[in-house]
Order: C-alpha cells, then sequence, then structure tokens
C-alpha cells in the first residue's frame, strides 16, 4: 500500500503543470458527461410512468381541443385530441417546436370543450395569446419596477445603435429575418449584464426568463434564437464595432448623469485576463507547427514540389506527439523538434513563390513563429547539441500556445505567471472611462497610452489628473502620456526606487541638471548643492552620465544617504539622468503638494471596479481567443457596470431620473 502511494506521487510530481489542467480538464468534462446522462435516465424514467400512466387511463370521448400553429387566423380549424404516442416529442434542438398544442397527450385531458366556444377560441386564438402575452409584461413591470432591466428598458433609448448594427444584413440576400437586429442588440445588452455569458447560457436565460424576454422584446408564445444565431452576432460585432455599447453607454449617462470628467481624478490599474487556451511545452508547439507546415504544403502546393519535404518525418507523430516524462527523454526529444522544425523551414523556404500569395503568407507567418520559439527557448552548446536556456534568460514574448499566439505570460510582483494578457482600467468615481488590452507579458506602464488614445479616438474628455500607482511613475511613460494627449493629463504616481544596486541610497530623481546647452544637461547638483560638469553620452539608455570625482564628495554629511555605509571612500559615484528626468523632478514637487497627496491616498478608488469586473462580470477569464475579443469582453463588462453603478446612484437619489426614452416600434415579435 505504501509503495502504492509513492508510485502514485512520484507520478503526480512528475507531471507538467499543463498536464494537471488537462486532466483537472478531462475529469470535469467526465463529471458533466456523468450528470447529463443521469439527467437523460431520469427523463426517460418520467416518460416511461406518463405512458404507463396514460395506457391505463381511460380518456373520455375525443373532444374538440385549440390548437395554435403558425396559419393564418382564417386557415385554422377544430381538430380532435391527438392520439396518445408512445413516441416523445421533444423540441428539435432545444428549441419550442413550430407548432403549439395547447392540449397535448403529456398534459391532463380538459373537461369537454363545446364545441362553439372551442371555434370561437380558435377563431380568436392570434388575440387572446397577444392579450395574455401583454398581461404578463404588465405585471412584471409592475412587481419589479426597480429591477434594472425594468429601468433600462424605460429610459434607454437604443435608436442609435440598432441603426449602426444595421449593416449586419443586407436587404437584397437571404430569406426574411426571423429576429430582428433589435432583438439581437438587446440580448448582447443582456449577455453583458450577466457576466458575460456563453451563447448556450444566453439562450437559455432567452428561453426561460420572463423578465429577460420583456427586455428583449420576445413573445412569450414564439420562438427565441438560438445559440448559433447569438453566435453569429456577437462574432460578428466584435469584428466591426467592439466599442459600440460602451460608447453608447457613455453618451447616455452624458446625457442623464453628466459631471466634470476634467475636475475628477480619474485612476488607472491593470489585471490578469486569462486565455481561454492553455500554455504548451514549447516542444509540442514545435511539432504542432511543423506538422502545420507539411500539411498546408501538401494541401496547397504543387504535386511536383510534395517531393522536397523530408520523406522520413511522421506527420501522424508530429501531430499527436506528447511531451517526455524525464528530462533525459525531454532533451533528445526537443533536439529532434528543433532539427526537423529547421530542415522542414529550409526545404520550403525557396519555393515559397510557387504559392498562392494567401497561403505564402500563412507559411510565412509559421515559420516566422518557428523561428521564435527556437531563439526563446533553446541554444546550441559548445558539442553543437540543442539544448534548453535557463529560465531567467529565455525570451519575455514567448508563444507557447498554438491556438492563442497573441497570449503570453504575465508575471505581476510575487503571484505566480498567468498565461493570457494584461489588461488596464481607466476609472473616476462615476464611470469607467476607457480599456485597454495587451498581451500578458507587455509592462503595466505601457497600457496607459492605448487607453487614453481610445479615449481620444472615441472624443472623450481626458481627465486632468490621472492616477497610478508606481509602475506608471517612470518619466518615460509621464513624457508618453503628456504627448499623447498634448499635456492635457498628468499622470500621478510615486518615482520608482532606481539607486542602482542599494535603492536605499539617492537615486537620479535627487539631483537636478542646473545647466543646459542645445537642449542637453551639461552640469548637475547633488543634494549637498555639489555641481559636477564631467559628462558623457550613456550608451545603455536614453540619458546622460555625470561623474562625480572621490575630491569632490569628501566631508560630504550626506555621504551615507548617496554612497552607503559601506562606500569606498576613493570611489566615484556615478549618476545617470535620463532625458525624461524633468518629468521626475515635476513629479517628486507636485507629489508633495496637498492636491498631489490627495490624488495618491485616493488611488484605491480604482481597485473595487477591478474586483467587480473580475469576480462579477466574467473578466478573469477570455471567453475567445485573440487579444481582440478579449479587449471587446473588456469593453462589454465595462458598460455594463457603468450601467449598474447609475442604476444603484438612481436609486439613492444621488442623480436625476433620465427622461423616458423615446417611442420606438413595438418590439413585441407577434404570434403569425
Amino acid at each position: 500500500m505504501i509503495i502504492s502511494v509513492a508510485r502514485t506521487a512520484r507520478r503526480r510530481n512528475s507531471r507538467t503543470p499543463a498536464q494537471r489542467q488537462e486532466q483537472a480538464r478531462r475529469k470535469q468534462e467526465q463529471t458533466r458527461q456523468k450528470r447529463i446522462r443521469t439527467r437523460q435516465k431520469q427523463h426517460e424514467t418520467r416518460q416511461k410512468q406518463e405512458q404507463t400512466r396514460q395506457k391505463q387511463h381511460t380518456p373520455p370521448a375525443p373532444a374538440p381541443v385549440i390548437v395554435v400553429d403558425s396559419a393564418p387566423p382564417a386557415a385554422k380549424t377544430t381538430a380532435p385530441a391527438p392520439p396518445v404516442s408512445d413516441a416523445p416529442s421533444h423540441p428539435r434542438r432545444g428549441r419550442p417546436p413550430d407548432t403549439v398544442v395547447v392540449f397535448t397527450a403529456d398534459l391532463p385531458q380538459p373537461a369537454n370543450i363545446p364545441t362553439k366556444l372551442a371555434k370561437l377560441l380558435n377563431e380568436y386564438d392570434h388575440e387572446i395569446q397577444n392579450w395574455i402575452h401583454h398581461l404578463v409584461i404588465q405585471q412584471c413591470g409592475a412587481c419589479d419596477p426597480d429591477h434594472e432591466l425594468t429601468i433600462l428598458n424605460q429610459e434607454m433609448d437604443l435608436t442609435a445603435m440598432i441603426e449602426t448594427c444595421a449593416a449586419y444584413r443586407s436587404p437584397d440576400m437571404g430569406a426574411p429575418a426571423t429576429y430582428s437586429i433589435e432583438h439581437l442588440v438587446r440580448a448582447e445588452i443582456i449577455r453583458a449584464l450577466y457576466a458575460d455569458c456563453s451563447d448556450e447560457e444566453l439562450a437559455d436565460m432567452l428561453r426561460r426568463n420572463i423578465t429577460v424576454r420583456m427586455y428583449v422584446g420576445l413573445s412569450l408564445f414564439g420562438d427565441t434564437p438560438s445559440a448559433a444565431t447569438l453566435r453569429r452576432f456577437h462574432t460578428w460585432l466584435c469584428d466591426t464595432h467592439p466599442t459600440l455599447f460602451f460608447e453608447h453607454v457613455l453618451d447616455f449617462l452624458n446625457r442623464v448623469d453628466p459631471h466634470d470628467i476634467r475636475a475628477t481624478p480619474a485612476f488607472i490599474d491593470t489585471f490578469a485576463l486569462l486565455s481561454p487556451a492553455a500554455a504548451q511545452s514549447p516542444t509540442v508547439v514545435l511539432m504542432r507547427l511543423t506538422a502545420s507546415i507539411m500539411t498546408i504544403w501538401q494541401t496547397h502546393a504543387p504535386a511536383r514540389l510534395h517531393t522536397i519535404l523530408p520523406a522520413d518525418l511522421d506527420l501522424e507523430q508530429l501531430r499527436t506527439g506528447r511531451v517526455a516524462r524525464t528530462k533525459e527523454k525531454e532533451a533528445r526529444q526537443i533536439q529532434y523538434a528543433v532539427h526537423d522544425a529547421r530542415r522542414v523551414v529550409a526545404a520550403i523556404t525557396p519555393h515559397l513563390d510557387a504559392i498562392d500569395p494567401a497561403v505564402r503568407d500563412v507559411l510565412t507567418e509559421r515559420c516566422a513563429q518557428i523561428k521564435k520559439v527556437i531563439d526563446d527557448e533553446t541554444t546550441t552548446n559548445e558539442a553543437g547539441e540543442v539544448v534548453w536556456i535557463a529560465k531567467k534568460d529565455r525570451g519575455t514574448y514567448r508563444m507557447l500556445s498554438l491556438h492563442d499566439h497573441e497570449a503570453t505570460f504575465r508575471k505581476h510582483g510575487d503571484d505566480p505567471a498567468r498565461f493570457g494578457y494584461n489588461a488596464a482600467v481607466i476609472a473616476n468615481a462615476n464611470t469607467i472611462l476607457g480599456v485597454a488590452v495587451a498581451t500578458g507579458s507587455t509592462p503595466d506602464g505601457e497600457l496607459v497610452v492605448p487607453a487614453l488614445q481610445g479615449m481620444i479616438d472615441r472624443g472623450q474628455d481626458l481627465p486632468q489628473f490621472l492616477g497610478g500607482d508606481q509602475a506608471f511613475g517612470w518619466g518615460k511613460i509621464r513624457h508618453a502620456v503628456a504627448m499623447t494627449t498634448d499635456g492635457q493629463t498628468t499622470l500621478v504616481a510615486r518615482t520608482p526606487a532606481a539607486g542602482g544596486k542599494d535603492p536605499a541610497r539617492y537615486g537620479p530623481d535627487q539631483f537636478v541638471v542646473t545647466r543646459y546647452e542645445a537642449g542637453q544637461p551639461v552640469a548637475c547638483a547633488c543634494p549637498n548643492h555639489v555641481t559636477s560638469t564631467a559628462s558623457h553620452t550613456s550608451g545603455a539608455g536614453e540619458g546622460v552620465r555625470f561623474r562625480f570625482k572621490a575630491a569632490q564628495c569628501e566631508g560630504c554629511p550626506l555621504w551615507t544617504e548617496c554612497r552607503g555605509e559601506n562606500g569606498n571612500p576613493t570611489a566615484n559615484r556615478d549618476v545617470f539622468l535620463s532625458d525624461y528626468h524633468a518629468y521626475l523632478r515635476q513629479a517628486l514637487w507636485f507629489n508633495e503638494t496637498p492636491l498631489g497627496k490627495r490624488i495618491l491616498r485616493e488611488r484605491w478608488h480604482i481597485e473595487p471596479e477591478i474586483a467587480f469586473l473580475v469576480r462579477y462580470d466574467g473578466c478573469r477569464q477570455a471567453r475567445r481567443v485573440g487579444r481582440a475579443a478579449a479587449e471587446f469582453q473588456l469593453y462589454q463588462a465595462a458598460a455594463a457596470r457603468n450601467l449598474r453603478k447609475w442604476v444603484a446612484r438612481r436609486a439613492q437619489k444621488k442623480c436625476p431620473a433620465a427622461e423616458p426614452a423615446a417611442p420606438a416600434p413595438s418590439r413585441v415579435a407577434e404570434v403569425a
């Protein structure tokens, strides 16, 4: 028993994180399938019991019943009760049937209805259903007038969004649409409000939730959009108008709850948005890329060029190969993978001109990806063998997924690295103003410019002050913000420590440039007001390096603070001043002012926004692969968050109620 447990523990510890994730996913899938089978068995059991009960029961004489179908009222007739059938009548693919039979075999048989009454009901069934529909809708609105969907339905006009999305359908192509653009737009709003639910979850919600059907405008007796219909519109919206809902919500809030963006400090912070694809071993990535190139070549290249591929390569093994379990076998495996990939790339490169341009672009991209993986992960030792690069020396933007090429690892502080994207949010006390998404390895400070640029492109007002943590405090980032916003926005953040090997020493931000010549600093003063003119342009960075000689520092009262307790009395002190040193000096001064201190204290306001987006709005994990899809998901969640905050302020009487939306054409799908 002890030996068995030990073997199991060794096998578990030898698995890579990707293998453990894959095993966990398989277990979840097995559990899900088991639940589905259990539900199916329970459903079959209930059907058998119902059929047995119906066979034992002797039904009364056939009586007229009401049948509601898709035919016009004039064509509807009174039919006898349908015979009891042993075959279950399931709706196709989870959708309601085209014909809704009021009294069916699986429902209790009604009392006898007079023929005249049955004919009368059949004649006015269209009007009866509409009356019941409107009655239920009114009751839903009256029972919960403070529900967010009821409020949005009454006060937010979607005409502009619907007109923008009209290009989704061409009026001259295809059969008449079953669902209007307004139905699809409102369904997308429901998706955003309910944690970016999946297509299947959204379709199920439209079938079951009366309040949601009321908001979308679907009839109680009609069909609902399928998951495929919702998915097509969602994909089109992501590709063509990713910021449409976000912009519409901002315009709505500017009308009903305006506040001065310039006078309200905004804040920025970042978080990890995980990719739906799992990170893979570089060996597997290389094998799959090689197999992909070979498959594309055999499919699209002329027949005379098929023989240029190495004949000894097993395509099936490259497609399905797995990572070896021991380090020795894995070391040999990466050598073979790199060798095979290089052979295939070298074989096809001279003949790429003979391929169709579209296919050539794909092959060129695959070859570049192979080169990147090899350069980031491996090197060649003195013996000419391919070996792994030390982890600390590997590439920053590593490609470790064939399904999501744009996702990389995000390492933030002491937290474990996460595979996906780095997302940034700009918000003030009332509203989320902008978002940005970049690949995971992008430093936090580089996201502020794309987020502000998005606000500029949408024509939004820019905040006068933008607060952030120390990651945004570098001079280069402050300069980029000033240039992007044309000086309208000032970045407020603590300056990072830059004291060389000992952060406790005085850093460059404590030194002052006292004289410029031709735009270049030529004199620098230390905290003790000693000036040095010995300088030279640094070759390692953008700036100038000043040198304070030991004789200048002799007897300085700030020796310990500047050089450290164990500083060499005969050594020089070099100070690197970047080209953005003036921004750091200005930041040091502003951070000590009352306004600067208040903005730094209020930086915590951004944390609840990110917490809500991650925990309750589905922004911890992306639904689809690709940076654009992840950014679209974040825009949708930010718009939903802005609406919920406005509804909360409205309930607390902190903002005036909006005027009722302009009357639009009826959204109710009348029963045909």
